[in-house]
């Protein structure tokens, strides 16, 4: 009788042992894949110059930046948050960045660039009447040279209302000739 419940006891160790194998070779697995799968998004190469580009955190969305030219990639729905006028971290960069890189003319002679994510040859798309040519990956952006992002940020006069600040009926420009008025000449 001890004899058998000694071999059930080892029975049951050796059961534990391989299940606890088999989740670790499983767990190893799913680490390796996510290594992949985490390494292939975050070496993501420039369309434009080759170099790296970091994905970071822009405005409410993440974006890819050329750490050399300063060239941006973002998703479709970022840029049209950016055109929007939804995006003011966007748009500061974009400003900030454009004062600093020289404008870039088109690479017609070089071919399409293609796509940082997929490697897949890009589209050239032009903006605001031929003003502005940018590129297009259908299923995963657009890439923006240094220059081109703050051309398709919308010009906004610094004194109107901006959405969401609360004020209706006048606008900040108002209030702010108050707030000057009062500060250089004691009235309002």
């Amino acid at each position: 009788m001890q004899s058998l419940v000694l071999v059930v006891l080892v029975v049951l160790v050796v059961l534990v042992v391989l299940v606890v194998l088999v989740l670790l070779v499983v767990l190893v697995l799913v680490v390796v894949r996510a290594r992949k799968a985490h390494a292939v998004v975050m070496h993501v190469a420039c369309a434009r110059c080759a170099s790296p580009m970091t994905l970071a955190p822009l405005g409410g969305a993440m974006a890819y930046g050329c750490t050399r030219c300063a060239a941006v990639f973002l998703t479709h729905d970022h840029v049209a948050r950016v055109r929007a006028g939804l995006d003011d971290a966007a748009a500061g960069m974009a400003e900030h960045v454009a004062q600093g890189h020289p404008r870039i003319p088109p690479a017609s002679d070089v071919g399409p660039l293609h796509c940082p994510l997929c490697r897949l040859a890009m589209q050239p798309a032009w903006l605001d009447g031929q003003r502005v040519r940018i590129d297009v990956c259908a299923a995963h952006g657009v890439f923006f040279d240094a220059h081109e992002l703050i051309e398709i940020v919308p010009k906004r006069d610094f004194w109107a209302v901006r959405p969401g600040d609360g004020r209706t009926g006048r606008g900040m420009g108002d209030a702010a000739l108050e707030v000057l008025g009062t500060m250089f000449f004691g009235n309002g």
